[in-house]
C-alpha cells in the first residue's frame, strides 16, 4: 500500500482532501448487541427479506398473517411476535404495510383478521396505498420517512393483554412492500440497472429505520421454486420464503436464511371469514365482503390426511372432487362467492383460469345431482354427503 499523499496549500493545484468512510474496529463489534427479532428466530430487525410464489399461492395473506401478528404480538406458528420488552414480555411493533397494488383488500382482511380472533385494541399497522417507483434516488428516504411519520401519530390506549389501559408507542420496525413489481413501476426485475436501483433503496431504506424490510414478489411462470429476475436479488437478501400451494395444501418453506441453517416449513390453509360491520339504521351488525383468514395447521401428515378424506368421497369424478373439496374446506355453511374463493386455492397449475372457472361451474350442479351438496333457504351451501375413506 503506497503511503497517502500530503497535499500542501502552497503547492499548486492544491485540493483539500476528501473525508474517508467511517470505519470500526473489533474491540466496537460487541457493542452492536444480539439480533433483535419482530417474529422471534425468524424475522430480524436490520435486515431484508423477500416472499414469493405463484400468483395464487397465498404469498399476500402469509406476509400479512405475518404483519398482524408483529402488530398485535400474537403467537405466530409457535413463535412470540412483537418486540421483546426489558421485562420479558412481547408488545406491538409497528408495521407499515405498502400496499402497491389492492389495499382495499389489504384493509378488508386485516379487519377479518381482527374479528376473528376478537382483538379489541388497534393494531400498530398502517397501510399506505401510494404509488412509488423504487428505482428513484430518493424512494429509500421516502420509506423511512414513512415509517417515521407512521410511529409519531400511533399510540396504545389499552393494554394488548386486556388488563386497564397504557401508554406505549410502538417503534415501527416492518415494512412490507407488496409487490416489488409494481414498485419498478414500468422497470423489470430482470434488468440489472433496475434491481441495482431497486436495492440501493431498499438498502437505504433498512439503514436509516434499523428496521426489516420484507418484499413481496413472484416466481417464473415455469413454476421453478426461485425468485423471478435478475439474481443480484437473491445475492442482496437476508432470508426468502417460497410460498406454494398444490390443491389446497400450502407450505412456506423457507429457502434462505443468511445466519441460521435451520429452513423451517409453516403449513397453514385459508378460510373464508365474513366480516361484519354496525349499522346504525338497522341496529345490528350486518355482513360484507368475505376475506380470507390464515389457519395454521400442525404439518403437512394433518394436511395430507384431510385432502385423503375428501379426495375419497363417492361419487365424484376427477373434475368434480376439487369442486367439493374446496366446500368441504370451508367447515361451516357457505356462500357461493366464498365458495368460489376457496376453489381458487384448488386449482391445477397445468390448467387454464378459464378452465378452471368451468370447473366449478359444471361440477356444481352435477354434485347437486348426485346428493354430494345442498343449499339451503338462505342460499347457503353444505356438503351432505361426507367422503368416507
Amino acid at each position: 500500500m503506497k503511503p497517502r499523499q500530503e497535499y500542501d496549500p502552497f503547492t499548486p493545484g492544491w485540493r483539500q482532501p476528501k473525508p474517508a468512510m467511517a470505519w470500526r474496529s473489533p474491540d466496537l463489534f460487541e457493542a452492536r448487541g444480539p439480533k433483535q427479532f419482530v417474529i422471534d428466530g425468524l424475522v430480524a430487525l436490520d435486515e431484508l427479506s423477500v416472499v414469493y410464489g405463484d400468483p395464487d399461492a397465498g404469498k399476500g395473506n402469509f406476509a400479512l398473517n405475518m404483519a398482524m401478528a408483529a402488530a398485535t404480538a400474537q403467537p405466530w406458528f409457535g413463535r412470540n411476535a412483537g418486540m421483546l420488552q426489558s421485562n420479558g414480555e412481547w408488545w406491538p411493533a409497528g408495521v407499515v404495510y405498502f400496499a402497491l397494488e389492492r389495499p382495499a383488500q389489504v384493509e378488508r382482511r386485516i379487519y377479518a383478521y381482527r374479528q376473528e380472533r376478537e382483538i379489541e385494541f388497534e393494531p400498530a399497522i398502517a397501510v399506505c396505498e401510494e404509488v412509488f417507483d423504487i428505482r428513484d434516488p430518493d424512494a429509500g428516504e421516502l420509506i423511512a420517512e414513512t415509517m417515521f411519520d407512521a410511529r409519531k401519530g400511533t399510540y396504545m390506549c389499552t393494554d394488548p393483554s386486556g388488563v386497564g389501559v397504557c401508554d406505549y408507542q410502538p417503534d415501527f420496525n416492518l415494512a412490507i412492500i407488496d409487490t416489488l413489481a409494481m414498485a419498478l413501476q414500468d422497470g423489470s426485475d430482470s434488468d440489472p440497472r433496475d434491481m441495482g436501483a431497486a436495492l440501493r433503496s431498499l438498502h437505504t431504506a433498512r439503514r436509516l429505520t434499523g428496521s426489516h424490510i420484507m418484499l413481496i414478489h413472484h416466481s417464473p411462470v415455469s413454476g421453478d421454486d426461485r425468485m423471478r429476475g435478475y439474481g443480484s436479488l437473491n445475492a442482496a437478501i437476508d432470508m426468502s420464503i417460497h410460498v406454494a400451494n398444490k390443491r389446497g395444501q400450502r407450505i412456506a418453506s423457507v429457502k434462505k436464511n443468511s445466519d441460521n441453517p435451520d429452513r423451517p416449513k409453516f403449513y397453514y390453509s385459508l378460510k373464508s371469514f365474513d366480516t361484519k360491520l354496525w349499522d346504525d339504521e338497522e341496529g345490528d351488525y350486518i355482513g360484507t365482503a368475505p376475506s380470507p383468514v390464515l389457519v395454521e395447521e400442525a404439518g403437512p401428515k394433518e394436511v395430507a390426511a384431510k385432502a385423503k378424506v375428501a379426495a375419497a368421497a363417492p361419487a365424484a369424478s376427477a373434475s368434480e372432487k376439487p369442486v367439493l373439496d374446496a366446500l368441504a374446506s370451508i367447515d361451516q355453511p357457505a356462500t357461493e362467492a366464498a365458495w368460489r374463493e376457496a376453489f381458487d386455492g384448488f386449482r391445477d397449475a397445468d390448467i387454464t383460469a378459464g378452465a378452471h372457472r368451468k370447473r366449478f361451474s359444471v361440477g356444481k350442479p352435477k354434485l347437486e345431482s348426485k346428493g354430494l351438496i345442498s343449499k339451503d333457504e338462505n342460499e347457503m351451501w353444505t356438503v351432505t354427503a361426507l367422503p368416507t375413506v
